[in-house]
């Protein structure tokens, strides 16, 4: 029902269509959705309903999908439950901060543009917007016989769910929370051999530190495998898992994770990507 007047007020099916290809924004948008949803509820179902009537309702919209729920991966049903989970404290924030339904009805044309900003109203409402993580033409650098499968933008949450499987939550949270932007593209080549490339920048070199020994600690708890020094300093590291190589790169605010199917494709990525500027101090 709440969806439906939704639909009538903001045309929210043009709203996600607009996102696609964003898988940050998209979970941003639908964290407002949601919360838009559940908080509006909540609040009918305090002012008009008694305590049996308020249950009932609450049965019923609990029963819907929970075995499909509870059979995905983790880090699916961290995803499925973002929404609703934090999207009603992010639209509680703009009720109580923004000015009440008037600054929720207008987070719809002014939408939120990242999980930074669900998990962080107050950027949101500062108007802090995420940074734009530009990549190079990978398939021109790596060769006509790959093809790219998708690219997209995964965001503070994705990266907070996935440390969290294999470090401390409150590890997780802070090598997440300084997040300003990244950039995430898989490529399919010969022999069925995948590049997967994620660019990420962060908010201080602090932060991108954080991530950075944290993603590392994490993949070896992860894989049983361990990271080699690629060079002198502490910038660049490799890993080697069977057939796959990967690369975990330091610069400045800039953090790069390669996986690539052998050393000589990584190093092309590599050098493709070197091409793009870092921002300097």
């Amino acid at each position: 029902m709440v969806h439906s007047l939704q639909q009538q007020e903001f045309d929210i099916h043009s709203i996600r269509e607009s996102v696609s290809g964003n898988t940050d924004k998209s979970l941003a948008i639908s964290a407002l959705l949601e919360g838009d949803a559940t908080v509006g509820e909540t609040l009918y179902l305090i002012q008009h309903m008694d305590e049996q009537q308020a249950e009932e309702a609450q049965q019923t919209q609990n029963s819907a999908s929970v075995d499909s729920y509870r059979a995905a991966p983790p880090l699916l049903q961290r995803t499925i439950a973002f929404p609703y989970e934090i999207g009603p404290g992010f639209v509680a924030a703009l009720y109580q901060q923004g000015g009440g339904w008037g600054a929720v009805n207008q987070a719809y044309s002014r939408l939120p543009e990242s999980t930074e900003h669900i998990l962080h109203p107050g950027k949101y409402l500062e108007g802090e917007e995420p940074i734009a993580v530009p990549l190079p033409d990978l398939v021109e650098g790596l060769g006509a016989e790959w093809e790219m499968l998708w690219t997209t933008t995964l965001g503070e949450f994705f990266i907070f769910a996935y440390l969290e499987r294999w470090a401390e939550p409150a590890t997780a949270a802070a090598a997440a929370g300084g997040w300003g932007g990244d950039s995430y593209v898989l490529l399919r080549g010969p022999d069925d051999g995948h590049v997967l490339v994620w660019v990420l920048e962060w908010d201080t070199p602090e932060d991108a530190r954080e991530f950075f020994d944290t993603y590392r600690d994490a993949t070896e708890v992860r894989t049983d495998c361990r990271w080699e020094p690629d060079g002198e300093g502490d910038s660049d590291w490799l890993m080697r898992i069977d057939d796959q190589t990967l690369f975990a790169g330091l610069d400045y605010s800039r953090t790069t994770l390669i996986f690539a199917p052998g050393d000589d494709v990584l190093e092309t990525a590599r050098a493709s990507l070197a091409a793009v500027p870092v921002p300097s101090p």
